[in-house]
């Protein structure tokens, strides 16, 4: 005893001599969240195991609610936890507060022999509780018996494996009613225990209290974070830790003395739930109750210690959530444009060396190598919120990736999983040095994996080489086919070789060696990588890209049918294919579309329902036609629509036309250059406006919507057009859409196309100057905006003086912004004298390299995030 006494007073005095120094830490911000500042942003960086009390002095409690001051938030349950319950009430103080008292057992009571058969119908009960999966209905229904049916006091010990069992089974559905059910029926579990019923004790409510936990950590009730907090500390007011030392044992007899309740599984199941809920200040939640934790601990409340696993949660809560942004009432997701200062990256780094600074004493807290995991998911969510551009997001995660390879201890070494974060972000980053970065990534980690043994921890994962390809069709390369192809070719014959050696060793008795065949047989191309090849050739735009695509197909039918796992045709696969048909811009290719469409109808009226056309076939059908210009294409695309609705009516999938193919319809109305085309596009313009106003969210028309209906316009040859044009413009900004650079092109190529004899040339130009103005402010007008505006000048401006005055200060403009291009110079050619374009010319060109100077053509497409060589961010 007095051994044990001693070991608890030097673990006392540890944990003490831990607060004092990480009282060091405060020069990073941080403390527990008092509940007068709960709302606070954290605008420095902060670590859960520093407690500061309240200003009077208060401790914390699980059950108060982080909110903002003056404003009181409802919850599940109205009444704090009292802090020391007795014996005998302790148990019901919980559940008074959430629900009413059970109904009455008026007209239900059991006979004098109640017992027996009750007994017997129990043991029906249990038999029907363990059956396979038994639904929620027939689980209420069991436990309403129970709670309905039987007197106080009268359950035995079949009665109380019924109401555990039901309960397991109720935790595991994790959805409000299931939860609120398992609620009543330990409630009525605890009145049996407060009537002295000797077969309910704490053996039986501890792992059921867990159970509850766990349910509501696991439920999308946004409250249920908080809730399972609260019957956390319930646990340790109801379960104290020196019951092994008490004189009167009874209460606990039964209950393993190595085991603390509740366990460290608990409170970290907690941890975890408010990280990754959407609750505001979620994270400051995380961090308090790690907080409270260190306080129960040294309290003598729990016999448990944080480890690493809570650490994590911490981390994890630190990078998914941003208090400034919650506070103001925005989502996680929003674009921020750099406003927040919450620098979610660096507080994770920094809780990082922290733990590594006490692990020197406290070894369970020495962060592993899913602590560390949490850095990339912090760029990742700082990259989603706009704090941080692509590219500054990427250099982030490869420098951390290169400080875990320099790491000493090789259990923080990178696996997979950090690889693959590592080339993610570079694929995301739309950068002309994407292709390189994941390549010598990819090279690396083979190189790595080679030099580790061949471990199965850093074996390269098919999806990097997936995320490669992908990385290939967003670039802007002219070899990204050939070197798809490759990759893929590569991929094939590892595949091929690494299966081979298996089959071998197996047949031969020996179990397979790690040698450099390990490498291969995960490297099997999949569905995945298929179509992945595929949608990098249908984005090259070549023009013997359709037939290349068939013939992935067609490769891909052949392994199926071989019997290959990793391959499965699917509609997915199709749709790509004929998206390279759709965007080679042949005019065969809306034949050639139809075409499969005929033969996957004729497939599915057959039985085959995996290759119905879906919704995204038909509309690769209709980009196909936009793109001909052909004067049928209005009744085509008429069609189209009828045979979609046609298809849904019998049932099949996906079908159904969505705002998506009724702008591709305006798109293919805008092109065909039929007479008819406008009014065929305003007409499809009002209906899609009913429908949205009678209550039809998805059929809401998008910018693109309008800005194909002003291309109408301006493609038609009815006299006023540019007027219809900008009444279309200010139709779209009614309706809170905000027209966009393309949107004023448009208007502006209908000022400039307006020809008719008809036309009332000084309204027109009245118009256009409206649309430049208005550009020029609300937006940033590209090469194209210039290149329209000469040409309005060219059609619709008289007398050579008027254009040259023009002309002239449309491209002093145009070089101003770095917009200039051989096209809009072309077009101040068209309207001034050879003389006078030379003026402009000398203006524009550099004397000594004989192009246009370098500050006149920097933001003609430029890409997004490309590299400036200056980070937001610098670690190393």
């Amino acid at each position: 005893m007095a051994a044990s006494t001693l070991r608890w007073i030097s673990v006392f005095l540890q944990l003490v001599q831990l607060n004092g120094l990480l009282s060091l830490a405060k020069t990073a911000g941080l403390s527990t969240l008092s509940s007068t500042a709960s709302s606070r942003i954290f605008n420095e960086a902060s670590f859960p195991f520093l407690s500061v009390p309240d200003e009077d002095g208060a401790v914390h409690r699980t059950s108060n609610v982080i909110s903002e001051p003056g404003i009181s938030h409802k919850r599940i349950v109205s009444a704090t936890v009292p802090q020391a319950p007795s014996k005998a009430t302790a148990t019901t103080l919980l559940y008074d507060t959430i629900l009413p008292a059970p109904i009455s057992d008026t007209g239900k009571q059991l006979d004098k022999n109640g017992e027996d058969n009750n007994k017997d119908h129990d043991s029906d009960i249990l038999s029907n509780v363990n059956s396979d999966r038994p639904s929620y209905r027939e689980l209420e229904k069991q436990a309403s018996i129970l709670i309905d049916n039987t007197p106080t006091g009268s359950w035995n010990q079949t009665t109380v494996e019924v109401a555990c069992a039901i309960c397991q089974s109720l935790s595991r559905m994790s959805f409000r009613g299931s939860i609120v059910t398992m609620e009543k029926l330990i409630r009525r579990m605890v009145e049996e225990q407060s009537a002295q019923n000797e077969v309910v004790g704490p053996l039986q409510m501890a792992p059921l209290h867990e159970h509850l936990i766990g349910a509501w950590a696991r439920c999308s009730e946004m409250a249920g974070p908080d809730r399972a907090e609260e019957i956390l500390e319930y646990m340790l007011d109801s379960y104290p830790q020196h019951r092994h030392n008490s004189n009167n044992a009874t209460m606990w007899d039964g209950l393993p003395t190595d085991e603390p309740i509740p366990s460290r599984e608990s409170f970290n199941v907690v941890l975890w739930s408010h990280a990754r809920s959407s609750q505001p200040q979620a994270n400051a939640k995380a961090i308090r109750l790690l907080s409270k934790w260190y306080e129960w601990y040294n309290a003598g409340r729990c016999s448990v210690t944080p480890n690493a696993t809570s650490y994590a949660a911490v981390l994890f809560a630190l990078a998914k959530h941003d208090p400034s942004l919650q506070q103001q009432g925005r989502p996680d997701a929003s674009k921020t444009s750099g406003q927040s200062q919450f620098d979610a990256p660096k507080m994770v780094l920094d809780l990082l060396e922290q733990m590594e600074k006490l692990s020197q004493k406290y070894p369970a807290v020495k962060p592993d190598l899913s602590c560390y995991h949490k850095y990339f998911v912090a760029v990742q969510e700082s990259v989603k919120r706009g704090q941080i551009t692509d590219f500054e997001g990427a250099i982030l995660c490869e420098r951390h990736l290169e400080r875990m390879l320099r790491y000493p201890d090789e259990e923080i070494h990178p696996d997979s999983w950090a690889f693959n974060a590592a080339i993610r972000s570079w694929t995301h980053c739309n950068s002309v040095e994407s292709v390189g970065r994941c390549e010598n990534l990819l090279k690396l980690q083979e190189e790595y994996h080679a030099l580790k043994g061949f471990s199965s921890k850093t074996k390269p994962l098919i999806h990097s080489y997936n995320l490669l390809i992908d990385c290939y069709a967003r670039s802007r390369l002219r070899d990204k086919v050939e070197r798809a192809t490759g990759l893929l070719r590569k991929l094939e014959e590892r595949g091929t070789r690494g299966v081979l050696t298996s089959n071998m060793s197996i047949k031969r008795g020996f179990e397979r060696h790690t040698n450099e065949s390990g490498i291969y047989e995960w490297l099997r191309p999949n569905s995945y990588t298929y179509n992945s090849v595929l949608n990098t050739i249908a984005k090259s735009g070549k023009r013997q890209a359709p037939e290349l695509a068939e013939k992935i197909l067609l490769e891909m039918d052949r392994k199926q049918k071989e019997g290959d796992p990793a391959i499965e045709l699917t509609i997915r696969s199709i749709n790509v294919c004929l998206n390279a048909w759709a965007q080679s811009g042949r005019e065969s290719a809306p034949k050639r579309i139809k075409d499969w469409i005929d033969r996957m109808v004729s497939m599915a009226e057959k039985g085959n329902l995996g290759f119905a056309p879906n919704r995204v076939t038909f509309n690769t059908y209709l980009q196909a036609m936009a793109k001909t210009n052909d004067p049928d294409s209005c009744n085509k695309a008429e069609a189209v629509i009828e045979e979609m609705y046609k298809l849904h009516e019998k049932r099949y999938r996906d079908v159904e036309p969505d705002i998506i193919t009724f702008t591709n319809i305006l798109h293919c109305f805008s092109t065909s250059g039929s007479d008819g085309a406008l009014e065929k596009s305003m007409a499809l313009l009002d209906h899609l406006e009913e429908l949205h106003a009678e209550g039809q969210g998805s059929m809401r028309p998008s910018r693109l919507t309008y800005n194909c209906a002003v291309n109408a316009a301006a493609k038609s040859k009815l006299k006023g057009k540019a007027k219809i044009a900008e009444k279309i413009l200010r139709r779209m900004e009614s309706v809170a859409l905000k027209a966009g650079t393309v949107t004023y092109n448009s208007v502006l190529n209908a000022c400039a196309f307006s020809l008719h004899p008809e036309d009332d040339r000084e309204e027109v130009l009245q118009i256009a100057s409206r649309m430049w103005e208005e550009v020029r402010q609300n937006n940033r007008p590209n090469y194209i905006t210039y290149q329209t505006m000469l040409r309005v000048v060219s059609t619709q401006v008289k007398g050579d003086s008027e254009k040259w005055r023009l002309v002239s200060e449309i491209v002093d403009m145009c070089a101003r912004d770095g917009q200039l291009t051989n096209q809009v110079m072309h077009g101040a050619r068209m309207n001034v004298s050879p003389c006078d374009f030379q003026k402009l010319r000398d203006r524009v060109v550099d004397q000594r390299t004989g192009s246009y100077r370098q500050e006149f053509v920097a933001n003609v497409q430029r890409m997004k995030a490309a590299p400036t060589g200056r980070f937001a961010y610098d670690y190393r």
